[in-house]
């Protein structure tokens, strides 16, 4: 897939799985590249270790946005055994290990050998409005606490915040997950999102084509 955008100091590659639409990023900074999200399956987490690995550029960590196995089970495929951060919201770390096993249960039997027998956690936490920095870049982690999935957290990255990685507090124009049943929560981080970002930021979802416009919009009217 292309590029979908340059800010300062970093470009961004967006990866969409095949065995189930879900966008996951690689954040190409100066020196390594961040990882936003993991997909899904086996196949497709190789293919993102494999396109990380045409980038030319280490893998300094993966960034997960929310609780939902489609962002997080790819991780042990992209990362192998290499010990990189893994690093999501303390929230969202307590989900996932939460949730996992029910996870396995359900999700497990609807893909088979594509589920990923093994899945790697968050192995570092962080709280609302910390950043960790990366060949200069710092990343800052939004804590939204339920909305999409039972925890939802964006990262934004540089000191002026003009990009985001927003998981799925927006699809883009698809079928959208609400069986979690935090509807509200949901409408109510969608205006902190409209809030606290600029208008011209350069958001990322977790699913869909980017749109001309933000989807938030359509998102809060499809809720």
């Amino acid at each position: 897939m292309p590029e979908q955008g340059h800010a300062a100091e970093v470009r961004v590659h967006r990866h969409v799985g095949e065995a189930m639409p879900v966008n996951a990023y690689l954040v190409e900074t100066p020196g390594g590249l961040v990882a936003v999200d993991t997909t899904l399956t086996v196949s497709d987490g190789r293919a993102l270790r494999r396109r990380a690995e045409g980038l030319g550029k280490p893998l300094r960590a993966v960034l997960i946005t929310h609780a939902h196995p489609d962002h997080y089970a790819g991780g042990v495929e992209l990362v192998g055994s290499d010990e990189i951060p893994i690093i999501a919201a303390k929230g969202v770390d307590e989900v996932i290990r939460r949730d996992d096993e029910v996870k396995e249960e359900v999700v497990g039997p609807m893909f088979g050998d594509e589920w990923p027998r093994e899945r790697r956690f968050p192995n570092r936490t962080m709280s609302e409005g910390e950043s960790v920095d990366f060949d200069g870049v710092a990343f800052t982690l939004m804590d939204l606490g339920p909305g999409e999935s039972p925890h939802d957290s964006p990262w934004l990255v540089g000191d002026e915040r003009q990009v985001a990685f927003a998981g799925d507090t927006a699809y883009q124009r698809m079928h959208c997950y609400l069986a979690d049943g935090y509807w509200e929560s949901w409408l109510a981080n969608i205006k902190r999102l409209r809030e606290e970002l600029s208008p011209d930021a350069e958001v990322h979802f977790g699913h869909g084509d980017p749109m001309p416009a933000s989807p938030l919009d359509w998102q809060e009217g499809y809720i």
